[in-house]
């Protein structure tokens, strides 16, 4: 999956890099603005990076966590089929004990009233 957000974050960081690389050469400047420090935007970028970092290291530790729940999710629905089969197999499809389990009784097939029987 493409990272939508590296373009941004690839241009963030060259736009700093050159604001200070700027700033490093004009800040002796006369009237050159206080606050566009060489050490302020690197601490910017600084910052950046490691808010970067920090997303791409969680980004990949929450995939790989969303991974290990899917894989427990599958195995717990086949032992819960399996423990419903059980259930089933234990008390009959058609017992009414099956609903303290939170399971359904089987109904008896119905016939038609169309369909009598006829005697050959």
């Amino acid at each position: 999956m493409p990272d939508k957000n590296l373009k941004s974050f690839m241009v963030l960081a060259d736009n700093l890099e050159s604001l200070a690389d700027g700033a490093k050469i004009h800040s002796s400047e006369e009237g050159y603005p206080p606050e566009v420090t060489e050490e302020k935007i690197r601490l910017a970028k600084q910052e950046l990076e490691d808010a970067r970092e920090k997303y791409v290291l969680t980004s990949s530790e929450a995939s790989q966590l969303k991974e290990t729940y899917e894989k427990i999710e599958q195995e717990t629905a086949k032992k819960v089929s399996r423990f419903k089969t059980m259930i089933y197999g234990y008390y009959g499809k058609k017992s009414k004990d099956v609903q303290d389990f939170g399971l359904k009784p089987y109904r008896n097939r119905s016939t038609s009233k169309n369909s009598a029987v006829v005697p050959a």
